[in-house]
């Protein structure tokens, strides 16, 4: 059956759009070196990453070992070696977790009585026992852990109380909630924060041995519990899912990113990307792919997919304290953990001229890249007067037009997108339309301005407006390069497109009260205290656009 499912994600990722930019990942971070086999789960807080990786010395013995480095310096700095296998390997783990400079995990090996729930303070060396039972799912927030206890009853079927107690000091628990299990091992993962505790119980829905596991998440502030129902069972019945404040981000049953606001009942869905695992952010969500090798970002204010690592057998990206973590196979064997501060990790965030490929052209003054079917448009139509300097690389990104996702990378004056279904031809990159996204962001409706008469001069039917003489000029003189005799009208229309307004004073973002004129993909400028050449000059539409993603 996992044959099925990674033979149904391929085909999904290649029909309905893994992200097409592998060769525009985020700068490679620098690599931890981790042991032999590959890690089961990571964590990390900002200033250090600590990882669970099996092993299985003989055929025999199986154990777990906890190993934390920091991030400062790449340096391990804790071991935790031979723990019981069934904690971190089983239905119920990995049962460890870090925040804060502290790390908690189940203690104990094979043939123990009892495996306590164990603290450490990376930082002072101070360790301590936050319960003598034990407990599944450990999670650390705000000062507060908590951890399910899961009793075997007589019956054959189990209770999971949902326990909770600070973090420091010798506060007992209190319990939070309790569920019934049809069995022990049916718990099937669990996160938790001073609002929400989620956890996946199996057997609540027909579908496998056991069941397939339903998403349920408690309020803390009023008891409630809510049933995630579409959520993806894999035949490992297994569900993938992540907690971060309110937000509640999982993969559903066609194999879509979903993030739900749980306060609001808001949701988003990014499209289809066959997670394997995911890490919630904040506003952003990563995974790695079960078709297509790397780690995947989504920022789902912006729409936007983009790649941060092209790497094979990735393993269960990370993130806490604003960093993400993660692990790749070592080309020599074995593996290396990873991590980044988020916001390096993101489009707009600067490269190195180091990092550019051959084809690619590097500009300093953004510090970002140009190469392929979009350098070649940018040196064709027009370069830097018209488009500006790249202030993101490649990334991939929803249309507010067509709603479909393109590849696109931003300029400072225009936006690309990349049409691979209009290969061969000079339609295979075309412009957004930002002058007609602006107003509408704007609220103004440019269909209901006052038109012009139909009998001045460079009048367009289309929009029922006429192009101003101040612009008239510059518009005429700059096209897209489709094979016309000279420069055309036609090529003129495909790079600025009609005009939306006619010509006003407004404002303008640097203070300035101007002359301007609205196109389709464009505002033009009118300064006329410049030299002649320079009177007319483009409004950076796309940087204003980018300014206001947050990156």
């Amino acid at each position: 059956m996992r044959r099925l499912y990674l033979a149904f994600a391929l085909l999904s990722a290649l029909l309905l759009g893994v992200p097409a930019h592998a060769t525009h990942a985020a700068p490679a971070a620098a690599g931890i070196p981790g042991g032999t086999s590959m890690p089961l789960a990571l964590r990390t807080d900002g200033a250090y990453v600590a990882w669970v990786e099996l092993a299985q010395p003989n055929r025999f013995t199986r154990y777990a070992n906890i190993h934390v480095a920091s991030l400062a310096d790449g340096q391990s700095i804790l071991e935790l070696n031979q723990l019981a296998f069934w904690n971190y390997g089983g239905p119920w783990g990995p049962s460890f977790d870090m925040d804060n400079g502290v790390l908690v995990w189940r203690d104990g090996v094979d043939g123990q009585n009892s495996f306590p729930l164990k603290a450490l303070d990376l930082r002072s060396g101070e360790s301590w026992v936050l319960s003598a039972n034990g407990g599944a799912y450990p999670n650390i927030g705000y000062d507060q852990v908590s951890w399910w206890e899961i009793t075997n009853r007589a019956d054959g079927t189990a209770t999971a109380a949902l326990m909770q107690r600070p973090l420091h000091g010798e506060a007992a628990a209190t319990e939070v909630h309790r569920i019934t299990l049809a069995h022990d091992y049916d718990l099937r993962g669990a996160r938790m924060n001073l609002d929400w505790a989620v956890w996946a119980q199996a057997s609540a829905r027909p579908g496998g041995e056991f069941g397939c596991p339903l998403i349920y998440a408690l309020s803390l502030a009023d008891t409630t519990v809510y049933t995630i129902e579409d959520s993806e069972c894999l035949d490992s019945q297994a569900v993938i899912f992540d907690l971060d404040g309110n937000q509640l981000a999982y993969l559903d049953g066609y194999h879509v990113l979903v993030t739900r606001d749980l306060l609001l009942g808001q949701e988003q869905r990014s499209g289809p990307h066959a997670n394997a695992d995911i890490a919630l952010a904040g506003r952003y969500v990563f995974w790695n792919h079960v078709a297509a090798p790397g780690v995947f970002g989504f920022d789902a204010p912006t729409g936007s997919t983009f790649q941060v690592s092209a790497a094979d057998e990735v393993v269960a990206p990370a993130a806490g304290g604003g960093w993400l973590a993660w692990t790749e196979r070592a080309s020599a064997g074995g593996y290396v953990v990873r991590a980044q501060p988020i916001g390096k990790l993101l489009p707009g965030a600067a490269r190195n001229a180091t990092e550019t490929v051959s084809g690619q052209l590097f500009f300093p003054e953004t510090s970002h890249t140009l190469g392929g079917e979009f350098r070649n448009y940018w040196q064709r139509n027009g370069g830097l007067p018209v488009f500006g300097y790249p202030l993101t690389q490649e990334f991939q990104q929803r249309s507010a037009d067509t709603g479909a996702d393109y590849v696109v990378q931003y300029f400072e004056r225009q936006r690309y997108e990349l049409h691979p279904e209009n290969s061969g031809t000079p339609y295979v990159v075309q412009l957004g339309r930002l002058g007609a996204e602006a107003l509408a962001e704007r609220g103004t409706d440019w269909q209901a301005l006052p038109k012009s008469n139909p009998a001045t001069p460079h009048y367009f039917p289309a929009t029922g407006q006429a192009i101003a003489p101040e612009f008239w000029e510059y518009w005429r003189a700059h096209g897209l390069e489709l094979g016309d005799r000279g420069l055309s009208e036609r090529e003129a229309l495909a790079l600025w497109g009609y005009p939306l307004t006619p010509p006003s004073y407004e404002m303008l973002p640097t203070g300035e009260t101007l002359l301007v004129q609205w196109f389709e993909r464009a505002r033009f400028e009118y300064h006329p205290n410049n030299p002649a050449p320079y009177r007319v000059l483009l409004g950076r539409l796309a940087a204003d656009k980018m300014s206001a993603f947050g990156w």
